[in-house]
């Protein structure tokens, strides 16, 4: 099986660590569930995945670092869950979409998610997070979407390049704040 869909059919309870069973899924939707606990650590062995939507569960925990083994992930999906911890380090493969949104995230943005040069949505608002944003995010090329809003970042925003729609509303420490 190469795909597996369950998305929005109320299911509940923990993430089934048999999933590591299906070794040659490539694509993980278990979004808009009820499912509770950790993300299983043993998803991140399927290492053919390349999108994984868990978004709008009730999934917490700290995401597990064990991410970066996943070398053909092009999207992630985990928000609207209620995560916690920091954001850890990123494959390059990651090209698409990283949605981190609407968790308990904390820690500052890492400067590392300056190296995902593909990548063209990022959305880490409605966390915790705080500190300057980093001006590697000013390197992401293909960057057309940038949401930032409603955390605790300070200092002045990167300049980013005009086709970047960029929100960061909600973070009164933040210079040159925008909603664009």
């Amino acid at each position: 099986m190469a795909v597996l869909k369950l998305q929005m059919n109320n299911f509940d309870g923990h993430i089934p660590s048999a999933l590591v069973d299906l070794v040659n899924l490539n694509v993980l939707d278990l979004s808009q569930n009820s499912f509770t606990g950790e993300i299983p650590h043993e998803i991140f062995q399927l290492l053919r995945l390349s999108n994984i939507c868990l978004q709008g569960n009730k999934i917490t925990g700290a995401i597990p670092t064990s991410i970066s083994s996943l070398q053909f992930l092009i999207e992630l999906h985990l928000g609207d869950n209620e995560l916690t911890g920091v954001i850890p380090t990123m494959l390059t493969s990651l090209s698409a979409i990283l949605n981190l949104s609407h968790n308990h995230l904390s820690g500052s943005i890492p400067s590392n998610i300056g190296v995902l040069k593909d990548l063209v949505i990022l959305d880490i608002s409605y966390n915790d997070l705080s500190g300057p944003i980093p001006s590697s995010l000013e390197g992401l090329q293909s960057l057309t979407e940038l949401v930032l809003s409603y955390n605790q970042l300070s200092e002045s925003l990167p300049a980013f390049r005009s086709s970047v729609a960029v929100d960061s509303r909600g973070n009164p420490d933040l210079l040159n704040n925008t909603a664009n």
